[in-house]
């Protein structure tokens, strides 16, 4: 399965709003989140964000063994992930310079590319750059 940095972005901006409790109280085991990604795509991904220390997975109580990672919380590095990509305008711009090859390019180049953009955007902001 390739992965969708699409799918990987939308994941973190979800996990972000679940509760201290990792929503446990407010979601539900099994099955993916979204209505137009399989069960397959959502675990895949959930297990990439898991593995790379984005993000806190767990398993679902009582041994159900049918879902294997059910997103929990961000890690720090998750939030700093999410926060150089969640602008829309950044977003469109890396996904409209990158097109199909953006699901190629290492996370940690496209964290660096887009924190880069959102450092010169601060900059702007405080009127240290013009």
């Amino acid at each position: 399965m390739k992965r969708d940095m699409e799918l990987i972005r939308r994941l973190l901006l979800e996990t972000e709003t679940l509760s201290y409790d990792g929503g446990m109280r407010s979601r539900k085991f099994g099955g993916s989140w979204f209505n137009d990604v399989e069960d397959d795509a959502f675990y895949y991904h959930v297990k990439l964000l898991s593995e790379a220390k984005y993000i806190i997975s767990i398993s679902p109580p009582h041994g159900d063994n049918s879902v294997p990672y059910f997103p929990y919380s961000l890690t720090w590095e998750g939030h700093e992930l999410l926060d150089s990509i969640r602008s829309d305008s950044t977003w469109d711009k890396v996904k409209n310079s990158f097109g199909k090859a953006l699901s190629t390019i290492p996370v940690t180049v496209l964290a660096s590319v887009t924190a880069e953009m959102t450092k010169e955007w601060a900059l702007k902001k405080v009127g240290l750059k013009p």
